[in-house]
C-alpha cells in the first residue's frame, strides 16, 4: 500500500490480516477504506459490520450490516443487524423488517427471515410467540427444511413432555395437509 495506496486488493489482504490477528481496530479502518472505495461491497460491508461489532462500535456495525443487500453474507448480516437493533432497544424495527422480508421476498430469503425473526423472539424471551410465528409457515410450499426444523426445535423446548417422534409426526402431517 505504501507504493500504491489505491490498491484495494492489497488493502483487503491487509484488513484480513489485521482481522486474523484480532487487531480489530486496524482491520475496521481498512474495511472502512474498502467500503469507501466500493471494493467488493458485500464482503467489505459485512466485515466492516462484523469488525465494528467486535470492538463495540455498534452504530458503525449497524450502518455496515444494513448495506449487505444480497449474497452469501446476507443471512448472517441480517441476523447480526437484527440482534444489534434489539440490543439497542429497537427490536420493533428489527421484527417489522424481518416480517416484511418474510412476507414479500424470494422464497429462500423469506424462509431465512422467518427463522431469524423466530430466533430474535426467543432472544427477547417470547418463546411462545416464536413458535406461533414459525407455525404460520410450516407448509408444503417451503424451499428448505430450515423453518420446520426450527419449529420442531422450539416446540420441543417449550413442551418437553412430548416426544420428538410426536413433534415430527405432527409437523409432517401439517406439511402434507397444506
Amino acid at each position: 500500500l505504501s507504493f500504491d495506496p489505491e490498491n484495494n486488493e492489497a488493502r483487503y489482504f491487509l484488513a484480513a490480516n489485521y482481522y486474523g490477528q484480532r487487531d480489530f481496530k486496524s482491520a475496521l479502518n481498512e474495511f472502512r477504506a474498502l467500503v469507501a472505495a466500493n471494493y467488493n461491497p458485500t464482503v467489505s460491508y459485512y466485515y466492516c459490520g462484523d469488525t465494528a461489532e467486535r470492538i463495540e462500535e455498534y452504530n458503525q456495525a449497524i450502518a455496515c450490516y444494513q448495506q449487505v443487500k444480497s449474497g452469501k453474507y446476507w443471512y448472517q448480516a441480517k441476523r447480526q443487524l437484527s440482534f444489534l437493533l434489539a440490543y439497542q432497544n429497537q427490536e420493533d424495527v428489527a421484527l417489522d423488517d424481518l416480517e416484511k422480508i418474510a412476507l414479500n421476498d424470494t422464497p429462500e430469503r423469506s424462509e431465512e427471515a422467518i427463522v431469524i425473526r423466530a430466533d430474535l423472539l426467543v432472544y427477547l424471551e417470547k418463546n411462545t410467540e416464536a413458535v406461533e410465528w414459525l407455525s404460520r409457515f410450516v407448509n408444503n410450499q417451503l424451499q428448505s427444511l430450515l423453518v420446520p426444523q426450527r419449529y420442531l426445535e422450539l416446540s420441543f423446548q417449550l413442551n418437553q413432555e412430548e416426544s420428538w417422534q410426536q413433534w415430527v409426526t405432527t409437523t409432517s402431517a401439517r406439511l402434507k395437509e397444506s
